[in-house]
């Protein structure tokens, strides 16, 4: 008996494991991988009860229930909040979607905030049926924003590949979301005819799931650790390493924890190549660096497209046959930058 159960334990652990884990798992994938699926998973499945009690309003709307109401009228306001859809969505493509890489933490916090406000309206809705088909397509508009936002997860499944499995990773995201919808509809099916059509219970409902859906969402966003810079990742490194005595390079772990989710940052974008030159001591030096064994040039500056060129110079003969270079140097050289880019943009001149 205990080897036909340990049996079919193996069996459907490993289904389980094919089904809805990236194969090579867990060396396939990043550190930061479990955490932020687990996450991910709770908050689906707050916003799948949620997104119920939100079509459960809008078929209310749309009349089911009422033998005054028509299919046409129906067919017309659903076609109405398909135009809504179609028009937010190519707009807010077009101001913003350019900005989705470059903070990807904010827009999918942002995207499952929009989702929540669209299904707000939708529940209010039937609430006010002579303003009905505006709130429709309100909660519809802010719905699709978060569709176009939600694609900063594109950004989150090449983060977590390491094994050139961009598209098992996806598969699986998508296995696991698949789960929690279905997980979803049956609690659904156990919490809506419970709530019925008493408005205090919606609202009770809708709060508290709404706020667990956030809260999730939070600490999904918070668990991904980023090993690239962005704006917001290369200003917490710099503004920590040149405000600390002594300097200090923040780990991974540290340059996420410290970025805020929402705040802008307005450093410009920069094309940087890096050169190493072994330096004599009769060499110029171009820059003001205190470290006599280390230095570094900046030419072929182009302002129009702030393109960079950084030519490091050093007595060490240890960093000259190694061919290596200190963090410090690195950021030193970035941090310069930015001072000649600022200093440039302030003074409305060009650079040299």
């Amino acid at each position: 008996v205990y080897l036909i159960f340990f049996s079919w334990f193996y069996f459907l652990k490993n289904i389980f494991i094919k089904l809805f884990l990236p194969n090579g798992f867990p060396n396939s994938v990043s550190n930061d991988y479990l955490k932020y699926q687990f996450w991910d998973s709770i908050q689906a499945l707050f916003s799948s009860v949620t997104s119920q009690l939100a079509t459960q309003a809008m078929l209310k709307g749309y009349g089911v229930g009422d033998q005054t109401a028509t299919a046409t009228a129906a067919g017309i306001n659903h076609l109405l909040r398909e135009l809504s859809s179609h028009i937010s969505k190519l707009s807010f493509s077009f101001y913003f979607g350019s900005k989705l890489d470059e903070y990807p933490k904010f827009y999918r916090l942002f995207a499952d905030v929009m989702n929540d406000l669209g299904m707000f309206l939708e529940l209010l809705a039937p609430l006010f049926p002579k303003y009905f088909i505006f709130l429709a397509c309100g909660g519809i508009i802010f719905k699709s924003i978060c569709g176009v936002c939600a694609n900063t997860r594109n950004v989150m499944i090449n983060h977590q590949s390491r094994a050139n499995n961009i598209a098992d990773v996806a598969a699986k995201d998508g296995s696991q979301e698949t789960l929690i919808n279905l997980l979803g509809v049956f609690l659904g099916l156990i919490i809506v005819p419970y709530i019925g059509d008493n408005q205090f219970n919606i609202w009770i409902s809708f709060s508290v799931f709404t706020f667990f859906h956030l809260l999730s969402n939070y600490f999904c966003v918070s668990s991904i650790m980023f090993e690239s810079f962005n704006k917001a990742r290369l200003s917490v490194l710099l503004n920590h390493y040149f405000n600390s005595d002594p300097h200090v390079v923040l780990s991974i772990k540290d340059t996420n924890s410290k970025q805020s989710l929402i705040k802008f940052y307005s450093f410009p974008t920069l094309h940087c190549s890096l050169n190493y030159h072994h330096h004599h001591n009769n060499h110029n030096n171009n820059n003001n660096n205190n470290n006599d064994d280390l230095g570094f040039i900046i030419n072929n500056v182009n302002n129009k497209t702030n393109e960079f060129n950084i030519i490091f110079f050093s007595d060490d003969d240890n960093n000259r046959n190694n061919n290596t270079l200190l963090n410090e140097h690195i950021l030193h050289s970035i941090y310069l930058i930015f001072s000649y880019q600022h200093q440039c943009h302030n003074n409305n001149d060009k650079l040299h």
